[in-house]
C-alpha cells in the first residue's frame, strides 16, 4: 500500500474519531446532569406582601409531617382537615356550558345535597332543562370555561352560606381524556372542600415518568432514563411553573376558536401573576388540572380582587393562553398558606421536578415527582 493510501486511511480514522467525541461528551454531560434528578432548592416562605389576596396561614400542628402515605404530596388534603364530621355537605354548582349535552347531570348529582345550580351559557346555545334549582346566565364567548368559573367567583353574593361548598364543572365533564390524571368522586371532592382547607381538586396526577413524547438522547430522554417510573405529585415548583409557555392550543373537545385573536398574546405567566397581585411566597404550589374543583365561599372571598382582575384578562378572546394560566392559578389562589415546615417536607419527599424546557413537558412543567419517605 502506498504512503498516500495509508495516510488517507489514517486521516479517515482520525476524522471519524473526532466526530464521535462530541456525541460522547454530550452523553456524559447528560448522564452526570440527570443521574440524580433535578432537585429543588428550598426558599423560606414569607408572609405575603403587596397582594390582592387576604388568605391566611392554615393552623397545622407543628408535629405534623407529610408522608407519601397521607395523600398531601399527591394532592388530597384529608390529613390537613380537622373537621371531618360533615358526611354530606351542602353544595352549589357552577357549570360552564357551550354545546354539549347536560343529560349526565341528574345521575351525577344523586346523593348530593345540591342547593343551587348555575349554568353559564357561553356559545348562544339553548340551555337544556335540568333540575328546578337551575339559574341560567348568558355570558360573552370569551375565556372559555375559565371565564365562567371566574365570573361566578367574582360575583358570588357576600351573604352566601359560608358552609355551602361551590363546585365547578364544565359541560364536557363526562369526557375524561386526561390519561395523566385520576378523577375523584364528587362526594369526596365536596367533603374535602368542606374541611378546614376549604379547597379540593377533582382530578389529581396518576402518572409516572415514561418515554412518552421523548426524543432519543434529548434532555427529556436523559431525564427519564434516570427517573423512570417516578410517580407524579400535585405540587409544583413555583419558579418553574412561572416559566410555562404555550404557542398554540387545540381543544380535546373539538372547540374551534370563534374569533381571530392570537392565542399566545404578549402576556407571560410572570406578568399574569403580577397583574393579579398574587405573589408566590413559598417555593412549591399546588396545581389543579382538568377544570373540576370545589371551594368554600370563605376561600373565594379571600381572593375577590384577584377574580375581578382575572375576569378582565380572560376577556381578551375565546381561545387564549390566559385560560391555561387561570387553570394553574386556582389552587394557589384558593388554598390557604401552609407553614414553612410543610413545604420543606413536600420538597424533601420529592426526587426532582419536570422542567418547562423539556419536550412534551409544557403541560405539567414544574411538577414534583418521585415521592420517597
Amino acid at each position: 500500500m502506498s504512503n498516500f493510501a495509508q495516510t488517507k486511511r489514517y486521516s479517515k480514522r482520525i476524522t471519524s474519531l473526532c466526530l464521535s467525541i462530541p456525541p460522547l461528551l454530550f452523553f456524559l454531560h447528560g448522564f452526570m446532569h440527570h443521574a440524580k434528578g433535578r432537585r429543588t432548592s428550598i426558599e423560606s416562605p414569607t408572609s405575603p406582601t403587596d397582594t390582592a389576596s387576604s388568605r391566611t396561614f392554615l393552623d397545622v400542628p407543628t408535629n405534623y409531617k407529610p408522608s407519601c402515605a397521607d395523600g398531601l404530596w399527591r394532592g388530597t388534603f384529608g390529613a390537613l382537615n380537622a373537621d371531618s364530621s360533615l358526611t354530606n355537605p351542602s353544595v352549589s354548582i357552577a357549570i360552564a356550558f357551550c354545546e354539549h349535552s347536560l343529560d349526565w347531570l341528574d345521575d351525577l348529582l344523586q346523593g348530593l345535597d345540591v342547593r343551587n345550580i348555575t349554568v353559564y351559557s357561553k356559545c348562544r346555545n339553548q340551555v337544556p332543562n335540568i333540575l328546578n334549582r337551575t339559574t341560567k346566565v348568558e355570558l360573552k364567548n370569551v375565556g372559555r370555561v375559565d371565564h365562567a368559573y371566574v365570573y361566578h367567583m367574582a360575583n358570588l353574593p357576600e351573604d352566601t352560606d359560608p358552609d355551602e361548598v361551590q363546585l365547578f364543572l364544565k359541560d364536557t365533564y363526562p369526557n375524561h381524556h386526561q390519561v395523566h390524571l385520576r378523577r375523584r368522586s364528587l362526594q369526596d371532592v365536596i367533603r374535602e372542600a368542606a374541611g378546614t382547607t376549604g379547597f379540593s381538586c377533582g382530578s389529581i396526577p396518576n402518572w409516572s415518568n415514561t418515554f412518552d413524547r421523548t426524543t432519543f438522547l434529548s434532555q427529556t430522554w436523559f431525564h427519564t432514563v434516570f427517573n423512570y417510573g417516578s410517580e407524579w405529585s400535585a405540587w409544583h415548583v413555583s419558579s418553574e411553573v412561572a416559566k410555562f409557555r404555550l404557542k398554540k392550543y387545540k381543544s380535546a373537545g373539538g372547540y374551534a376558536a370563534r374569533d381571530d385573536v392570537d392565542f399566545a398574546g404578549n402576556l407571560t405567566f410572570e406578568n399574569w401573576l403580577e397583574a393579579l397581585k398574587l405573589p408566590m411566597p413559598h417555593p412549591v404550589m399546588p396545581v389543579c388540572y382538568a377544570g373540576t374543583f370545589a371551594a368554600k365561599p370563605k376561600n373565594i372571598f379571600a381572593s375577590r380582587t384577584v377574580w375581578s382582575t382575572m375576569l378582565k384578562l380572560l376577556e381578551r378572546g375565546d381561545n387564549v393562553i390566559e385560560g391555561h394560566y387561570a387553570e394553574r392559578t386556582y389552587a394557589a389562589a384558593l388554598m390557604p398558606y401552609l407553614p414553612r415546615h410543610v413545604y420543606e417536607e413536600i420538597i424533601r419527599l420529592s426526587r426532582g421536578f419536570r422542567m418547562c424546557s423539556y419536550t412534551g413537558a409544557a403541560g405539567f412543567c414544574g411538577l414534583l415527582y418521585g415521592c420517597r419517605d
